[in-house]
């Protein structure tokens, strides 16, 4: 893989994560409308998907066979000036994400020293969570903390799960209801939910997007906290009670310091998700049948727009390739003389006016490569190009059957691209 694919593979995957983001949050507001409010959390998981996972770039690299000898581009071929800005792109992505990751660092040692400073809390507040966990069947062993510097309540960790609580004196329910609220984030997978979206943010830092899918992430996990506490099955909290708790312990002032789940950034945010909680209704819900048509609706419609901006990318690329090749022809000779053991063949099917590029090889300075080309139509015009490691290009045209001498100026791995320059399909023996 070279620059202008370590390029191409971020592009399409943030192409990729961007529009299934986008129909996501138009699904959300539809949604939203007609209090159908279930379906909205998984579609989010989709999205961190479409971020993470190369989807566009992996099938676009397989039907170009890009990691096979024959690839029958140009998406992904190179010229001298998009090697060029295919290595200050990465480069300039490259230094981002440096950044990113000192910024990581920082967080990371604050939440160690903010460790160190805390005491872990006895008596009845650690055993009151216990408690928590055993009702909602929570194997691993969460440890509470006291901090002075604590922005109120919240969770952080996945395998080592601890919960940061001001030091002050807790009311018994109120210490249950922030408990159980922090509690209910890991049970429902929300601190994977939010390790991902640091990986996103720090992979797409350049995209405005992943810091807006960090903060949906943030706020349907808290509304389902929310759902989940006041009209549970297992637990209903007084609206109301719950609320105010939560209020009472939101920060004057929160900051994205820690990859962890609160209660709430505001006291606005969390008035609108008393809002939501107040008007929903579980009856107009979605059956499961109809949620997995409308999620299998959403996936495809996703796979077809990212499809449809795969192939622009493709279309544009191709034009800023064209633009930029540049390619020396050199004299052939008229007919193949070409003898040894050690010849690399390829037997290939050239289509109308189609280039396709076969053989990846390594050569050093000063060897020779001779290219002889056997066509099944004879005085049908064919051309050869030799790209060397730079990306400029040297080639040959000729007619019928030839065979050329390059002499290697440099060493480094060679690519060889056969084009047909007629109206007929060709097959080839290179």
């Amino acid at each position: 893989m070279n620059w202008i694919s370590a390029c191409l593979l971020i592009f399409m995957t943030t192409v990729t994560g961007s529009i299934t983001f986008s129909l996501w949050k138009c699904g959300t507001r539809l949604l939203e409308k007609r209090g159908r409010l279930r379906g909205i959390r998984m579609g989010l998981t989709a999205v961190l998907l479409s971020f993470l996972v190369p989807f566009l770039f992996v099938y676009k690299a397989f039907q170009l066979r890009l990691f096979l000898d024959g690839n029958s581009g140009p998406l992904f071929w190179n010229t001298p000036v998009l090697m060029i800005a295919g290595r200050l792109l990465f480069f300039a992505w490259a230094a981002g994400a440096l950044w990113q990751m000192l910024q990581r660092y920082r967080k990371r040692r604050l939440l160690r020293a903010l460790l160190c400073k805390g005491r872990r809390a006895g008596g009845e507040i650690q055993k009151t969570a216990d408690r928590i966990c055993q009702s909602l069947c929570i194997r691993r062993k969460i440890f509470v903390y006291m901090s002075e510097e604590g922005a109120g309540p919240w969770i952080t960790g996945i395998r080592a799960g601890r919960i940061f609580l001001p030091e002050k004196n807790y009311g018994k329910e109120e210490l249950e209801i922030i408990l159980e609220h922090e509690l209910r984030h890991y049970k429902q997978g929300d601190l994977i939910l939010k390790k991902l979206c640091g990986l996103i943010a720090w992979i797409h830092w350049f995209n405005p997007f992943a810091e807006e899918l960090c903060r949906e992430v943030n706020k349907w996990g808290e509304f389902h906290c929310d759902l989940w506490l006041c009209n549970g099955e297992t637990h209903n909290w007084d609206r109301k009670q719950y609320f105010l708790t939560i209020l009472e312990h939101v920060p004057e002032q929160m900051t994205s310091t820690f990859s962890g789940m609160g209660l709430g950034k505001t006291a606005e945010e969390i008035r609108e998700r008393m809002e939501k909680v107040k008007y929903y209704d579980p009856k107009k819900e979605w059956s499961r049948a109809v949620l997995a048509i409308f999620s299998l609706c959403f996936v495809l419609t996703s796979s077809v727009a990212s499809l449809v901006a795969g192939e622009a990318a493709e279309i544009l690329y191709e034009a800023a390739y064209e633009a930029t090749e540049v390619v020396e022809y050199e004299e052939v000779l008229a007919q193949p003389e070409v003898s040894g053991e050690d010849i690399l063949t390829y037997h290939l099917t050239v289509p109308v006016k189609g280039k396709n590029q076969y053989g990846n090889f390594y050569a050093k300075k000063g060897s020779q490569v001779t290219v002889a080309i056997v066509s099944d139509q004879d005085g049908r015009s064919t051309r050869f190009d030799l790209e060397y490691p730079g990306g400029e290009r040297k080639g040959i045209l000729g007619s019928g059957s030839y065979s050329h001498t390059f002499v290697i100026s440099e060493s480094g791995t060679y690519r060889a691209y056969v084009k047909n320059e007629n109206r007929r399909r060709m097959m080839l023996s290179e």
